[in-house]
């Protein structure tokens, strides 16, 4: 975080490697997670330069990583539904079961 807000601040003091700054604020974002933040850099710096294939490579690379997160949290979330519906259907069960039941 104090990385990007250094980079940030070096856009207002030396305009010149904006281009520079950028890239390197979306590498960051990149790896701290925030993909939609580096996608957002990395579109914006594509908009200047569209034939740039450095700014392409990271593009691409942002939009896999996001990709595959994406499935994992459909994947972690499948699994959490599944084991509450079985841990719901092995509660329900013991009560319907007579031998669970107390005696009179």
């Amino acid at each position: 975080m104090k990385g990007i807000d250094i980079l940030e601040n070096s856009l207002v003091k030396f305009p010149v490697e904006k281009r520079e700054c950028l890239y390197y604020i979306s590498i960051a974002n990149y790896k701290l997670g925030k993909y939609g933040d580096a996608r957002r850099v990395v579109k914006d710096l594509l908009v200047e330069e569209p034939n740039n294939k450095q700014f392409q490579s990271l593009l691409d690379l942002i939009d896999e990583k996001s990709r595959k997160g994406i499935i994992l949290d459909i994947f972690i979330n499948i699994r959490l539904f599944g084991r509450s519906c079985r841990c719901w259907w092995n509660y329900s069960s013991i009560f319907s079961n007579p031998y669970f039941l107390p005696s009179p």
